[in-house]
């Protein structure tokens, strides 16, 4: 398994409203898990992929669900 780790350097506020209106979103495949959590008041993304395409795909999601998260709440 390859594993990677993003914090998003967020107030704790702000990353408990991002971690709530993401879990929905957030699903796990065979090719890969993905963890989000609060951790020392960042969000932490934790993901575990069996090869790279599907680590990348996963980063690349997170990235896009976060971003447009902190977007809508930035409105």
């Amino acid at each position: 398994m390859i594993e990677s780790k993003t914090i998003f350097d967020f107030d704790e506020k702000k990353a408990e409203l991002i971690l709530s209106s993401l879990k929905p979103d957030i699903t796990n495949t065979k090719r890969a898990t993905i963890t989000l959590k609060i951790e020392s008041e960042t969000l932490v993304a934790k993901i575990s992929a069996k090869d790279t395409t599907a680590l990348r795909a996963a980063i690349n999601s997170v990235l896009r669900l976060v971003g447009t998260a902190e977007k809508v709440l930035n409105i």
